[in-house]
């Protein structure tokens, strides 16, 4: 199961990188941690910027995607964040 999520361009930029510099890519990054989750960007290798925006974690449950969802979207640097069905892939 997946939970596929939006970020603002700038914090899609820094998530990208791997080693995010700016406090709202932080925050994401460190809750997902807290999780045991690690980003993972949708559509790595595309140079399209709405794309890039793109990002997705792998989950066990659907109570711990309701949780992750949950959490992400209390970032304002998240635009949206979602569970997929179970056999759905990511994108």
């Amino acid at each position: 199961m997946y939970v596929t999520f939006q970020v603002a361009n700038n914090v899609a930029l820094d998530l990208k990188r791997g080693k995010p510099q700016q406090a709202d890519s932080r925050k994401i990054v460190a809750t997902l941690q807290e999780l045991g989750l690690r980003p993972e960007p949708l559509h790595p290798d595309s140079g399209d910027v709405e794309l890039a925006k793109h990002f997705f974690v792998t989950v066990p449950s659907i109570e711990l995607a309701n949780e992750v969802c949950t959490r992400l979207r209390e970032s304002t640097a998240v635009e949206a964040a979602y569970a997929k069905p179970q056999d759905a892939p990511p994108s």
